[in-house]
């Protein structure tokens, strides 16, 4: 009622059971209407189902509330044992297979070179001495060249005239350089013209294993003649005239390490001995 204490809501949950407490509710009842309030009114109920409660209860006293009590604290318990079990069976479901592990390379070999050509040393230049060359013209003894060495090759050579050299590139195994005489020391164009390929080999066995190869790609890549005639274990040359063309191969030891080189000379008519003498000053270097 408006105003009054609202009391009888506090009244059916003071013993913790929901809907029991009938009894007591009507006893506030009828204290409660000389103020106003809702008379006390009986809830009717079936008289078979009033007599059996009423059996059950007078044989069991407060009884029944304690085994209420354990009823739904089973139920309670059950119900959070097959929860947690299900949840627990959820979390423990495998996962997607995790991604491969990347494969990471072996170590190289440490006998290995990179890049595939090893630190080139420049061996000291020969001078001239009069003795002979693998064909032609030779350089006199004290004769007056140009040192050629800052090509980046394991031997030094002469030029009969102040040397231009390029540096042609390297590709995995082989290093490509060309010397030609300095146009500005003469104001045009001078033979010879050199272009050279080296290659590293493991030792003279290999070397000659490899030298079909290593003249294929160098001889293709200048448009050179492949040398084809042996003039010693170690030499193959060519000779092409028109234009006078000069091509060899030369296995040779500089340093400790064993090199292959391919070298093609090229001359105009007349500058035959030009052609001659760069060759076989290169075949002295590497003997």
């Amino acid at each position: 009622m408006p105003g009054q204490t609202g009391a009888e809501r506090l009244v059916d949950p003071l013993d913790g059971i929901v809907g029991n407490d009938d009894a007591s509710l009507q006893a506030v009842r009828s204290l409660l209407s000389q103020y106003g309030g809702i008379a006390p009114t009986a809830v009717p109920s079936p008289p078979e189902v009033q007599g059996a409660l009423g059996g059950v209860v007078d044989r069991l006293g407060g009884w029944v509330y304690a085994v209420a009590i354990v009823v739904v604290l089973v139920v309670f318990t059950l119900v959070y044992s097959v929860g947690a079990t299900v949840g627990s069976a959820v979390k423990e479901a495998p996962d997607a297979a995790p991604p491969p592990v990347a494969v990471s390379p072996a170590a190289l070999p440490s006998t290995v070179l990179l890049p595939g050509l090893p630190k080139i040393t420049t061996a000291p230049y020969k001078r001239p001495d009069g003795s002979a060359g693998l064909l032609g013209a030779t350089y006199p003894a004290g004769a007056d060249v140009q040192v050629v060495t800052k090509a980046d090759l394991p031997f030094s050579l002469g030029w009969p005239r102040l040397p231009a050299v390029s540096f042609l590139g390297e590709s995995s195994t082989i290093a490509y350089r060309q010397i030609r005489t300095d146009e500005q020391s003469t104001g045009r164009k001078v033979p010879p013209d050199l272009k050279i390929a080296l290659s590293a080999c493991a030792n003279l066995a290999d070397c000659v294993k490899d030298r079909p190869a290593f003249d294929e790609e160098w001889t293709k890549l200048f448009q050179a003649p492949v040398p084809s005639v042996a003039k010693d274990e170690r030499t193959w040359l060519t000779t092409q005239d028109k234009p006078y063309v000069l091509t060899m191969t030369r296995a040779f030891q500089s340093g400790g390490q064993w090199w292959l080189v391919g070298m093609t000379v090229t001359g105009r008519p007349g500058e035959e001995p030009d052609v001659q003498r760069v060759l076989n000053d290169i075949w002295r270097q590497t003997s």
